[in-house]
C-alpha cells in the first residue's frame, strides 16, 4: 500500500511538473 502511495505521488507530481514547464514555455513564446 505504502509503495501504490509513493508511486502515485510520483505520477501525480511528474504529471504536475510538466504541466509547469509546459506553460513556462508558452511564456516564454
Amino acid at each position: 500500500m505504502l509503495k501504490f502511495a509513493l508511486n502515485n505521488n510520483f505520477v501525480v507530481h511528474n504529471h504536475v511538473f510538466m504541466v509547469h514547464s509546459y506553460q513556462e514555455l508558452l511564456d516564454f513564446v
